[in-house]
């Protein structure tokens, strides 16, 4: 959202926190006119008794809106036009209000001269001290939820009553005795003091009769949500009718109970261990596990022992085989001897498949660990009866080639071959090479980048039979050296690294302050991929190896990314800085605590990090590239056995050794870019590289292995699909409702324009929910799909297909389809399908009718699928949930495909001519087919027919160069003529055209009357 749309909003909001207080004042203003003129006439007094019933609500709304009104005045910089003098009027007469009251109540005897007795109008006090600022008036708007004062009456309500002498006479004042005011829990996300909240929340105003506006409560719990734990509300209006969609909203985001038992027990396993007996050490040894044990108390674990053993056994199982578990765990809080027996069962499927799990297969001997942020490995998941192919297990393809040896010919592995071993490294490589065979693993079908093993010496992308020592090879091929440093080092003194906070703007052009390390032996400047992921920003891929000391490769280089810094307290101009996406920099600097004494000796310094004694994360290292523009000449000693000031862009910064302090181990950081050979091999072998099938531990294998683990057919045969997410599920997509409201509000406007689109549209969106693909949400979505139309009006006709943009992006950064896989490729290539549909005598196309809205997608998947919609402008904006496949989700296409593919593999062993059809002859929804003979086509069309139906598939749009073949089909059924080849986004190929009835290709060729005079021309 624009600063103009966010300062629009304000004003809206402004003029309706005004327009609703000044109607509570004018209330109260009349209730008071009332009273004061009343006087002695009994009718009017008893009006205004009754009236004065609701002066409890009517301050309670002043209040609430009297804050609303002075938060809006804040965003929009008017603090100074507020005027708490209208809060104090108000109250003034609230309090002459009661007053008047009470007076009417007091006793006509003679006793009520010597005293005044206080008469409560309700249980619930609103008033507070007039001597009170503003602040605790405003605050005391929350007594129409919970009590504020109680009035301890000393006499007994049967004296008050009796009107007779003896009564009156011993009659006692009233004490009236103020209680401290309870204040509002506070939440901010922490999952610790989620339980706490949400009961005293619940005690304190939801179960509170005083309030009797939902929309009151809702402006309460967004005034008790802090930092960003509101986040998962933003977008949601304030109304009466939303309440509970936020509120559950809320307890579906942060009641995790076992989530919050886990949390726990690892702050447990990582607690500090404290140096010395001091009283902030054990102060903090108790608020870990003091707090921590009474909070696992109140969740009441049925075996907190064996849950705190589950935990610990848990982490050290592979990311892969904890998922498994998962997925078939259905305790809330599993023991360790569920997690036990779940492994064992996992290696006896191991044993008896033959052979290790594909997790721990070493490629080229080397011995590398898989990297679990930079590499995900996947083994089938186990038999399940939900699951649709639980029997099908992906195997690596037989080679006959690769099953002999490329360098002498015999039955063994070439890096078996002792002939290949007393080669040198260079023959070897050539041998390598003029097989075409991987760098990596020495086999056939694809190329070395594929690989994700590295060699043991080096840790760069080949086998280690092809590593050559640099010492022994060509000095002119060397990589140059570089100067590193080393931070630590033990037995030693400290060095002190230089550290400063900076601005970096993030993707919507806002400053976020992160901690800079500087690095003037470095040759690139980077980031971490935490702090890229917040800012926001998108990393272009980068290939190319990074190396650090003793050429070392650094592992997991995610991309580059364009930055732009500038200092926190300056106005100086944002300089920009190429920094490349790294996993992690370094560890948190400085590694340990440094003493006071440094910073008493600087303390007179602007420090460019004001905490760089205290350890904390580095988020970018700026590198020599950078390093000559911040620096100035100025410099401050900070005596002997002390670092050094230096004077910077961003303020002063303490680099140096540090005498006398025990050092842990040395870290050091990458400083080198360099170009391998086999890298530049790797892209020219890659221009004729067939496409190889994907292994496993790719993006591509992954997304087979989440389809062919969570697919399965329903009762009606129709197939459940999942969404293949790269890393899980995301649990939110911050303020993605509100960019869906926007979007549909200019899509109003556009379709208010033209009235024929907007009728079709409506009428798209009535059938969708008509045939159950679209149902209104019973629940908040996690992502809300905008859409649009595309439409194309033929004469009086108009097609029209709602696509929907799973492309936008929330205010993170974040879409849907990048959180996707996008699927291998499936499709055919349209010059196959064309040629092998014109081979046969007789020809047929038919259509797969909505193909994409045939395929259901699992219900766990569909809070993915919201979108917002109504039929006019003056309804309410409703929310529905998207059934089906959708247009416009990048894995739609290939969900669509893998369910043909599936089905030509499993429902076509009687037909296998089906199966061909739907494998080789078919591009996007479109079936071109043909026969030797009519007996033959009609016996396909057949079965394709009864194959595709039984999938809750049907065919429309025939048509064919044989008019018997389509006789028996309803007219509506039939295609026009011609039949023109399309790719499936409305991209004409070639212009290409099949006319059934003459029976051959043709193209569309458009001619124009020249410019000028100059003539037709061709387009």
């Amino acid at each position: 959202m624009s600063d103009e749309e966010i300062k629009t909003r304000n004003i809206r909001l402004k003029q309706r926190a005004t327009a609703k207080r000044d109607l509570a004042a004018s209330h109260i203003r009349r209730l008071h006119a009332s009273a004061t003129a009343a006087g002695n006439d009994p009718t009017a007094r008893s009006l205004v008794m009754t009236a004065v019933q609701d002066l409890n609500n009517w301050w309670s709304q002043y209040s609430v809106e009297s804050d609303a009104l002075l938060n809006v005045m804040v965003e929009l910089d008017e603090i100074d036009q507020f005027s708490p003098e209208a809060d104090a009027a108000v109250y003034a007469l609230v309090v002459e209000i009661k007053s008047t009251v009470n007076n009417y109540e007091q006793k006509a005897s003679k006793s009520s001269k010597d005293f005044q007795p206080v008469t409560q109008i309700s249980d619930t006090a609103l008033i507070a001290n007039p001597a009170e600022d503003h602040q605790s008036v405003t605050q005391t708007s929350n007594a129409a939820m919970l009590p504020k004062t109680v009035s301890v009456m000393e006499t007994q309500s049967s004296s008050r009553v009796s009107g007779s002498p003896s009564s009156d006479a011993s009659f006692r004042p009233q004490v009236s005795m103020r209680l401290p005011e309870i204040p509002l829990p506070k939440f901010d996300g922490d999952l610790r003091s989620w339980p706490d909240f949400r009961d005293r929340f619940v005690d304190l105003v939801i179960r509170n009769t005083d309030i009797d506006s939902h929309s009151t409560i809702f402006y309460y719990l967004l005034g008790c949500l802090q930092a960003n734990a509101g986040e998962v509300l933003k977008g949601i209006p304030v109304t009466k009718d939303t309440f509970q969609l936020a509120w559950n909203t809320l307890v579906k985001s942060y009641d995790k109970p076992r989530k919050l038992a886990s949390s726990i027990i690892e702050g447990f396993l990582v607690a500090p261990v404290s140096t010395s007996e001091s009283l902030v050490d054990l102060k903090r040894f108790l608020s870990v596990f003091d707090e921590g044990l009474a909070i696992l108390e109140s969740l009441h674990l049925p075996d907190l022992c064996s849950f705190l053993l589950f935990t610990i056994a848990s982490k050290s199982l592979p990311t892969h085989t904890r998922r498994l578990f998962e997925s078939d765990n259905s305790s809330e809080y599993p023991s360790v001897d569920s997690v036990l027996e779940f492994v064992k069962n996992r290696v006896r499927v191991l044993e008896n498949a033959g052979g290790t799990s594909g997790q721990g297969k070493s490629f080229g001997g080397s011995n590398k660990k898989p990297n679990p942020g930079s590499m995900k490995h996947y083994n089938r998941p186990s038999t399940s009866q939900t699951a649709l192919v639980s029997s099908v297990k992906t195997q690596k393809p037989k080679a006959t080639e690769s099953d002999r040896c490329r360098c002498c010919g015999g039955a063994h592995a070439l890096k078996d071959c002792s002939k290949f071993l007393g080669l040198s490294v260079d023959d070897r490589y050539q041998i390598v090479c003029s097989h075409r065979l991987c760098l990596v693993c020495f086999e056939s079908g694809h190329m070395s980048y594929k690989c994700k093993s590295s060699c043991s010496v080096c840790k760069r992308r080949h086998h280690g039979l092809l590593h050559k020592d640099p010492s022994t090879s060509d000095p002119s091929s060397k990589v140059p050296k570089v100067a590193m440093f080393v931070s630590h080092q033990n037995q030693l003194p400290s060095v002190v690294l230089a550290t400063a906070l900076l601005h970096v703007q993030d993707v919507a052009g806002s400053p976020q302050t992160v901690r800079a390390l500087f690095d003037g032996g470095s040759q690139i400047s980077a980031i971490s991929a935490n702090c890229c992921h917040r800012l926001g920003l998108r990393a272009a891929k980068w290939t190319l190896p990074v190396t650090g000391l003793s050429e070392l490769p650094v592992p997991s280089v995610l991309g580059i990314v364009d930055l732009h810094i500038q200092p926190r307290d300056s106005s100086q101009s944002s300089m920009p800085v190429r920094a490349w996406v790294l996993s992690s920099i370094t560890s948190d600097m400085p590694t340990s605590k440094l003493p006071s004494t440094v910073r008493e000796r600087c303390g007179n310094l602007s420090l460019a990090d004001p905490l760089f004694d205290v350890t904390a994360p580095v988020e970018i290292l700026l590198g020599a590239d950078i390093y000559p523009m911040v620096w100035s000449h100025e410099t401050v000693s900070l005596g002997h056995g002390y670092p050094t000031a230096f004077n910077s862009i961003f303020g002063w910064a303490i680099v140096g050794p540090l005498q006398y302090i025990k050092a842990p181990n040395p870290r050091a950081l990458p400083v080198q870019i360099s170009s391998s050979v086999e890298s530049l091999m790797e892209r020219f072998w890659n221009v004729e590289e067939p496409e190889a099938a994907p292994p496993v531990f790719t993006q591509e294998g992954q997304c087979e292995e989440i389809f062919l683990s969570e697919t399965y057919k329903n009762s009606k045969g129709q197939y459940m699909v999942p969404l293949p997410f790269r890393d899980g599920q995301p649990s939110s997509f911050p303020g993605m409702r509100q960019i869906a409201v926007n979007r549909l509000l200019q899509l109003e406007r556009k379709l208010s324009r033209d009235p024929v689109l907007y009728d079709n549209y409506k009428k798209f969106m009535v059938e969708y929910e008509s045939l159950g693909q679209m149902s209104e949400a019973d629940s908040s979505g996690v992502y809300y799909i905008p859409h649009h139309a595309v439409y194309k009006a033929e004469g009086e006709n108009m097609k029209l297909r709602v696509v929907f943009d799973a492309s936008a992006r929330c205010r993170s950064g974040s879409s849907l389809n990048e959180r996707l896989h996008v699927g291998p490729k499936l499709q055919q290539d349209i010059v196959d399908v064309l040629t092998g549909f014109r081979v046969h005598t007789v020809a047929f196309t038919t259509d797969i009718c909505k193909m994409y809205r045939q395929i259901w997608v699992l219900e766990k998947y569909r809070g993915y699928q919201h979108i917002l919609w109504r039929n006019s402008p003056k309804l309410q904006i409703r929310e529905y949930t998207l059934n089906t496949v959708i247009y416009g989700v990048n894995s739609a296409p290939y969900l669509a495909r893998r369910v043909l593919r599936h089905i030509a593999d499993h429902d076509c062993e009687e037909v296998p001519e089906v199966s061909k059809a739907l494998k080789s002859q078919t591009y996007m929804d479109d079936i071109c087919v043909g026969a030797p003979s009519l007996e033959c086509a009609l016996s396909l069309k057949s079965d394709l027919i009864k194959t595709l139906s039984r999938s809750g598939l049907m065919l429309k749009k025939w048509s064919s160069n044989e008019p018997r073949l389509l006789s028996g089909l309803p007219l509506e059924d039939l295609a026009g003529d011609p039949l023109t080849f399309d790719r499936g986004d409305g991209i004409p190929v070639l212009g290409m055209q099949w006319r059934p009835t003459a029976d051959h290709f043709a193209y569309d060729i458009y001619l124009f009357i020249g410019i000028y005079g100059l003539g037709p021309f061709f387009t």
